[in-house]
C-alpha cells in the first residue's frame, strides 16, 4: 500500500512539475511579449517598413526592406551601385542578383523560400507558437555576456530547432540560435540583439549581428535608421517580376 501511495505521490509531482514547466515558459514569453511592447500593440503591426545599412567584410551597403504579416517580404540591397533584390509573395521566392550578371528574377529553393517567408513576420513565432503547432521548452538559466537569461527551446511544425535566450532582467531578445541549410550543407547560425529603442508603441532592437560558421563573408551586421510601423504597402512589390 505504502508503495502504491509512493507511485501515486511521485507521479502527481512529475506532473505538477510538467505544468509549471510550461506555465514557466509562457509567463517567459509574456515577459519577452510585454518588453517588445505589449501582445495588443504586436498583434496590430501588419505591416513594417526598415531601412538601413548592412556591414560585412569592412564595406557597408545600404538596404529598404518591407515585410507584411506573416510571409511577404521584400529586400533591396545597394551593392556599390548595384541593386539586388529579394521579394516572396507568401507562395513564391525570388531573388535579382546583378552580382552575378543578370538582371533577370530567379526563384529560390525551399531553404531560402522559407528565410524570406520568415523576413514577413513583424513579430517573433513565440508569440503564435500554440495556434502554429510549434512547440516550446524552458531548457534552464544560463548566463550570457555577465547577464542571466532564460534559455528556451522552439521547435517549429517541420522539427527544426531555435534557441531564444531572453534577458530575465529585462524581457528583451539577446540572441538566437539556429541551424540554417548552405548549399545543402546544415550549418551553425547566431543572431544576436541589441541597442534596443521605443518605436511608436513598440520597442525593437536596431542592431543585429549575424555569425555563421563556415561563412566566407564573416560577420554581418544589420543597422536599422528608421523603422516605419504599418505603412501602406503596394503589395505588387512582392511579386516575382515578369522576365
Amino acid at each position: 500500500m505504502k508503495k502504491i501511495q509512493v507511485i501515486c505521490i511521485s507521479f502527481f509531482l512529475f506532473a505538477l512539475a510538467a505544468g509549471l514547466n510550461a506555465q514557466t515558459v509562457d509567463e517567459i514569453i509574456e515577459k519577452y511579449a510585454d518588453a517588445s511592447g505589449g501582445r495588443t500593440a504586436l498583434t496590430a503591426v501588419l505591416t513594417m517598413k526598415a531601412v538601413g545599412s548592412m556591414s560585412m567584410m569592412g564595406m557597408d551597403f545600404p538596404f529598404t526592406m518591407y515585410s507584411s504579416f506573416p510571409d511577404k517580404s521584400y529586400l533591396e540591397v545597394n551593392i556599390q551601385g548595384m541593386i539586388m533584390k529579394q521579394g516572396c509573395d507568401g507562395v513564391t521566392g525570388w531573388t535579382i542578383n546583378p552580382m552575378m550578371g543578370s538582371s533577370d528574377p530567379e526563384k529560390v529553393d525551399e531553404e531560402l523560400l522559407k528565410s524570406f517567408k520568415h523576413r514577413g513576420r513583424t513579430y517573433s513565432v513565440l508569440f503564435t507558437y500554440k495556434e502554429d503547432g510549434a512547440k516550446t521548452e524552458l531548457i534552464g538559466k544560463e548566463s550570457l555576456n555577465g547577464k542571466d537569461v532564460y534559455k528556451i527551446k522552439y521547435t517549429d511544425p517541420d522539427n527544426e530547432e531555435e534557441y531564444y535566450y531572453i534577458d530575465e532582467a529585462t524581457g528583451n531578445l539577446l540572441r538566437v540560435d539556429k541551424k540554417v541549410t548552405v548549399r545543402g550543407k546544415k550549418i551553425d547560425s547566431q543572431t544576436t540583439y541589441e541597442n534596443y529603442k521605443k518605436i511608436d508603441e513598440l520597442t525593437i532592437p536596431l542592431l543585429m549581428e549575424v555569425k555563421t560558421s563556415e561563412s566566407k563573408m564573416g560577420n554581418q551586421t544589420m543597422i536599422l535608421d528608421k523603422v516605419e510601423i504599418n505603412p501602406v504597402i503596394d503589395e505588387s512589390i512582392y511579386a516575382m517580376p515578369v522576365k
